[in-house]
């Protein structure tokens, strides 16, 4: 995979694809002590980047939309999730990127994303942490948003 953007995680995992189903609830199980709970993407995460403070925001809303902010840098579009069975433990979140200013975000890049669907999987390590990994087989995310 090429990478495409993110100053903010989405940014290495491009992938034009296109999704022929969804996971309507946007959300997975995770098994915690024996009782199985569900947890959903659907609200406001950010990453605040350690050393410079900046603060990268993804939301995601209940109508299946998306708006990402980093710096200065702004995208939106729509969003659906899949099931894999290539990695069970996690789920396909492919973002369609509509608008992108392709201003400067937080790792200081500046390009536009726009007209491209980027493919990255996710899960929770609990209700309140989303991690995000650029690919289904990565051990460790490459960005873990917080509510």
């Amino acid at each position: 995979m090429k990478q495409i953007f993110f100053a903010f995680l989405f940014v290495f995992v491009a992938s034009c694809s296109s999704s022929n189903s969804s996971d309507s609830d946007n959300s997975n199980t995770s098994d915690s002590g024996g009782t199985s709970t569900q947890y959903s993407i659907i609200g406001a995460w950010s990453n605040t980047d350690q050393t410079t403070q900046c603060v990268t925001e993804f939301i995601f809303n209940s109508d299946l939309t998306f708006t990402i902010s980093s710096l200065d840098n702004l995208m939106s579009g729509t969003f659906t999730t899949e099931s894999t069975a290539l990695s069970p433990n996690k789920l396909k979140l492919l973002l369609n990127v509509e608008t992108d200013n392709a201003l400067s975000n937080c790792d200081g890049e500046s390009f536009s994303d726009a007209g491209n669907t980027l493919e990255v999987y996710f899960n929770f390590s609990d209700a309140n942490t989303l991690n995000i990994f650029e690919n289904y087989y990565d051990p460790s995310p490459a960005l873990v948003l917080t509510k």
